[in-house]
């Protein structure tokens, strides 16, 4: 048998003992051994937790809450967070939170989200019928009554209900729409559009022109 072979583990205060002692306790080795590891709790844990804590506290014996700490660990803080998540009824935060895909809606919390943009939407379709009619009673209103000023043919009254029309629909449209308001006021998208046109320039109407002198001459003779 070798020297090597009968060697044992190295002697203590020997440069082999020193270096292995130097090696184990390196800054990163006692850094990983002394770390300390984050602890979970379970739902079932949690509860039970907090029935101990409730059965010491109506016990009132003094200190019989601590006793309940010290024997698991906690602190006290864990145990008032857990009693705030009971409380509010958030029996579901009582287990630890899982990496992954979340849960998906239930069925009823997707039909109450529906149900509410449904009402949302009557409400809005509501406004938008109360508007309408209020507008078509002003402009009748407005269109009945006699315009002042002279009447030449009919012209001043048909001319004051257009533009009573017409004034219905300046007010109506910013709240149901162009198509919305015309149909609702009986006018055509084309009237409604030639209203917002340029007035056309009036062409000046040409001058006669004159008769030369001896035209007329001849005209006066006969």
């Amino acid at each position: 048998m070798s020297k090597k072979n009968r060697a044992g583990p190295p002697r203590a205060g020997s440069a082999a003992a020193v270096r292995e002692a130097a090696r184990t306790s390196t800054p990163l080795a006692r850094a990983t051994s002394d770390q300390p590891k984050r602890r979970s709790f379970s739902a079932e844990y949690k509860q039970r937790i907090l029935r101990e804590a409730d059965a010491a506290r109506a016990s009132g014996v003094d200190g019989a809450i601590g006793t309940l700490l010290r024997r698991e660990g906690l602190y006290s803080s864990r145990l008032f967070e857990w009693r705030q998540q009971r409380e509010a009824g958030q029996l579901a935060g009582l287990t630890p939170s899982k990496r992954g895909r979340k849960a998906s809606r239930s069925a009823q919390t997707v039909e109450v989200e529906q149900l509410q943009r449904r009402v949302s939407l009557l409400e809005t379709e509501l406004k938008k019928a109360a508007a309408i009619i209020d507008v078509q009673k002003a402009s009748l209103a407005t269109a009945g009554r006699e315009p002042d000023g002279p009447n030449r043919g009919g012209v001043r009254p048909r001319r004051h209900r257009v533009e009573a029309v017409m004034a219905g629909l300046a007010h109506l449209i910013p709240l149901v729409g162009i198509v919305a308001a015309c149909s609702a006021l009986c006018v055509s998208r084309a009237s409604f559009y030639r209203t917002k046109l340029p007035p056309k320039p009036r062409q000046p109407r040409p001058r006669p022109r004159p008769l030369n002198r001896g035209v007329s001459s001849r005209v006066g003779a006969r």
